[in-house]
């Protein structure tokens, strides 16, 4: 065996077997959860929801959101195990999921691990502020809005060894006594190298 190759593979194992740290009630603008009162982190990272989105929620709206759910989840790659020389020379980032939960919220999108820290915070910063809008946005509408809506987000991502990582977020919003959602998609391509990303 190469002995090389075998260090790095047990390094990157090591950093992704690290725990996160998960505080949904303290804003972080690097940390890989969103500040959101209410929501808490979950151990089913699937994008799939089982039970009721909120407490007010049609039975139309929560079958129409568990469609979506599974629909998204058998479509979606959520993690990524990078290849050993391409992460260490900053070429390919790790992936995994982070699930949040809350009255009218499901939200899964991912934890992105560098091997370089700079290029981590950048990719994550992003990441987190992007959802952090939609969650502070559904709460604006529902602060005032006799019927409460509803915010399911899945994401699906890819990667190759040049450098290039793109991130899809699909976002279903669905009021409680609905059952046609508004869906939309937000696509960022990271350039892992230099800290930069376009949208779409």
């Amino acid at each position: 065996m190469n002995m090389k190759k075998y260090i790095s593979a047990l390094t990157i194992s090591a950093c992704l077997a690290a725990p996160l740290a998960v505080n949904a009630a303290t804003p972080q603008t690097t940390a890989n959860t969103p500040a959101a009162k209410g929501i808490s982190s979950q151990t089913n990272t699937t994008g799939i929801v089982f039970g009721a989105i909120s407490p007010t929620a049609s039975p139309a709206t929560n079958k129409a959101v568990r469609e979506e759910s599974n629909k998204l989840a058998a479509n979606s790659t959520t993690t990524v195990v990078p290849v050993a020389h391409p992460y260490f020379i900053g070429d390919q980032v790790a992936v995994t999921p982070i699930a949040l939960q809350g009255a009218y919220v499901n939200v899964t999108y991912p934890d992105v691990r560098a091997f370089t820290p700079k290029h981590q915070n950048a990719i994550n910063t992003v990441i987190v502020n992007y959802i952090s809008g939609l969650i502070n946005q559904l709460n604006t509408t529902n602060a005032t809005a006799s019927d409460r809506s509803n915010l399911y987000v899945m994401y699906n991502v890819s990667q190759d060894d040049k450098g290039i990582f793109t991130l899809t977020l699909y976002s279903y919003v669905i009021q409680d006594k609905a059952a046609t959602p508004v869906v939309s998609q937000k696509t960022f391509i990271f350039n892992i190298k230099n800290c930069t990303y376009t949208e779409q």
